[in-house]
Parts: C-alpha cells; sequence; structure tokens
C-alpha cells in the first residue's frame, strides 16, 4: 500500500494511479466469484493482483475474460491450466 501511495503523490506510473482494495474469498468459489463481480461492477478494476488458489480462480475465469480483467501472477497450484499463450490477459511470474 506504501508503494502505491508513493506512486500515487506523483501521478502514478504514466499517469495511471493505483488503489489496493483486498476482498477475501474464504477460499470458496463462489465468494471468489462475487468478488470478481464487485470488483467489475462497482469498484470499476481493470488488474487484479495475484488472485490465490486454483479452484477459486477457475471458477471466474469466464467472467475475467469476458470482463477483460487482467490477472497478474496468479498463485495457482494448476499452474499449467493458466498457463496458455492465448490467454492475452494472464501474466505468470515464470
Amino acid at each position: 500500500t506504501k508503494l502505491f501511495e508513493s506512486k500515487n503523490k506523483r501521478g502514478g506510473v504514466r499517469g495511471v494511479t493505483f488503489r489496493h482494495i483486498v476482498l477475501d474469498d474464504g477460499y470458496n468459489p463462489e465468494n471468489a466469484r462475487q468478488n470478481y463481480l464487485k470488483f467489475v461492477n462497482d469498484l470499476k478494476i481493470d488488474i487484479v493482483l495475484a488472485p490465490f488458489g486454483t479452484a477459486t480462480t477457475q471458477e471466474s475465469f469466464d467472467f475475467v475474460k469476458d470482463n477483460k480483467l487482467v490477472l497478474l501472477f496468479p498463485a495457482v497450484t494448476e499452474s499449467g491450466v493458466f498457463r496458455n499463450a492465448q490467454l492475452k490477459n494472464i501474466v505468470n511470474l515464470t
């Protein structure tokens, strides 16, 4: 959060400012889906940083694709599921 605040005070990165918002899904796929709905519809989020869990990420993935959300560094154990060159909106660490 401090990093985002510091960057935002200087105008963001290339004019884009950041918000650090944490929503807990309790590792429940339905809760995760509801959180993604809130990200898009209420909070107007474009990028999700490090979503956690294969089951919760898979549950919401069609919604993520349809709404053109970017997932940065998803923390999933079955990482092969999200390592597809066709999935342009997912950025993996390795």
